[in-house]
């Protein structure tokens, strides 16, 4: 089957009885199926077209196949937030939902990931809903970001660059997301706001109480 009509193993489409195929394969809406070790089983055509919209192709195509991890593709400081999600997400057979970021150079994007377990914790499928899409601001001179040693620090999450002139603060700068010129004077950390609703201790393990947030609960 070409990766633009979707892919899936026959076996996982058997767990979705309960779903329409066919409007999973029609949504607009990314949505991706994985096994309980969260390698992917299910790719629908939007995820390709999405892809292709954003410079991806044929790189997603030819990297991104069935039965990779999924976990390989977030950031290493993320990987104990999305796991432990995913997986009480299944052990407890209810849906998760969190919303992040997800922009290009020129468009400033968040999207809405929904999990929802399937029967038996036999594997879960992601829905990802575009919830903001508006066009980027122009960028500032890469003299406001420089540090003292000639770098340029980037937020490994939400991919914002500090500034280091006036007022601390970290700005989105749409033209070094893809033109920026790597590694040479790039480094990278993590934003005050992003550290805080990431990676606290009570985060990372999962040991927050039941009242999540507005921006992740079940």
């Amino acid at each position: 089957m070409p990766p633009a009509a979707g892919q899936s193993e026959l076996r996982f489409r058997r767990l979705l009885s309960e779903f329409n195929l066919d409007a999973l394969d029609a949504s607009d809406n990314t949505v991706v199926g994985l096994w309980p070790d969260f390698t992917l089983a299910f790719l629908n055509p939007a995820w390709f077209r999405f892809a292709a919209a954003n410079r991806g192709e044929p790189a997603i195509s030819e990297q991104w196949r069935l039965g990779r991890s999924l976990l390989e593709a977030i950031p290493q400081p993320l990987h104990g937030f999305y796991q432990s999600r995913l997986t009480r997400a299944l052990a407890e057979q209810r849906r998760w939902e969190q919303s992040y970021e997800c922009s290009s150079d020129e468009v400033y994007r968040r999207f809405r990931l929904s999990a929802y377990p399937l029967r038996g914790s036999t594997g879960l499928l992601l829905v990802h809903a575009l919830e903001i899409s508006a066009p980027m601001a122009a960028s500032p001179i890469i003299e406001s970001y420089l540090s003292l040693g000639g770098l340029v620090t980037q937020c490994c999450h939400c991919r914002k660059f500090r500034r280091t002139t006036g007022k601390p603060s970290w700005d989105w700068v749409p033209e070094w997301i893809n033109a920026f010129p790597l590694p040479a004077i790039l480094s990278h950390g993590i934003c005050e706001m992003c550290y805080a609703f990431y990676y606290t201790p009570q985060k990372l393990t999962g040991a927050e109480p039941q009242n999540f947030s507005a921006m992740e609960e079940f």
